[in-house]
């Protein structure tokens, strides 16, 4: 991991463009996710790939085989294994992470899919790559095929609040150079940061009390609508990370 400062001169993050939870079927997620107000709109063409949307809050659920994936899922549960960054321009952005000690993660795209750059995150998870796009053009219409009837929730959640990650102890310094100076991620305090883009996403890290050495997202927060009343989701057995809503 590098510790020079990132200039971001020639590229901008702008924002989580979607959350990526690995689960071995949809059954097993789609619930709970319905019950936080997500609805699922969209199918991958290809693949046990599914899209859940609330408002501008993504979520894709994969129940695909890819072997890295599953064996991210049996260590973990189900469990947030890729974040993706809205950026101005992302094939610029991942030359440059590269360049400045960052390790790129492998495609997993097949043919006539759209290739999504990244970078390794922690503990094996991913943090992928895109550009920010006109609001009539969604990077989803390539992979995904839209439901004809999809079963729209009432929307309960506006934006993504937080995300926390669990990390080795005696590892937080390192992972906050990595956040701070290699995606330029402002620091709030020596254990939190913000995600460049409009919500202003709050991550923050905390090591491990338990001599564990697994490292993973363990929560995510949303932020409720005004209307929002609130519910208690039926959460799946396996789930390894904590859904949060304020």
């Amino acid at each position: 991991m590098s510790s020079d400062k990132t200039d971001t001169s020639d590229f901008e993050i702008l924002g989580i463009e979607f959350i990526e939870l690995l689960a071995n079927e949809l059954n097993e997620v789609q619930t709970f996710l319905e019950d936080y107000g997500f609805s699922l709109i969209a199918q991958h063409r290809r693949k046990r790939v599914y899209l859940f949307k609330q408002g501008a809050i993504n979520i894709i659920v994969n129940c695909a085989d890819d072997s890295i994936a599953k064996a991210y899922l049996e260590e973990t549960g189900i469990s947030i294994y890729a974040i993706c960054l809205k950026c101005s321009d992302a094939i610029k952005c991942h030359t440059e992470l590269l360049k400045r000690g960052g390790w790129n993660c492998t495609s997993r795209s097949g043919p006539m899919e759209l290739n999504i750059p990244g970078i390794e995150g922690v503990g094996g998870t991913q943090i992928y790559l895109v550009d920010q796009l006109r609001e009539d053009v969604s990077i989803y219409e390539i992979d995904f095929k839209m439901l004809d009837s999809p079963k729209m929730q009432p929307e309960r959640l506006s934006h993504i609040d937080h995300l926390s990650i669990k990390i080795e102890e005696g590892r937080l310094p390192a992972w906050m150079a990595f956040f701070k100076n290699l995606l330029g991620f402002e620091s709030l305090n020596e254990s939190t940061l913000r995600i460049p883009g409009k919500q202003g996403v709050e991550l923050s890290l905390a090591e491990n009390t338990d001599n564990s050495q697994s490292e993973y997202f363990d929560e995510i927060g949303f932020k409720a609508c005004e209307e929002h009343t609130s519910v208690t989701p039926s959460r799946p057995s396996n789930l390894a990370v904590n859904f949060k809503v304020i």
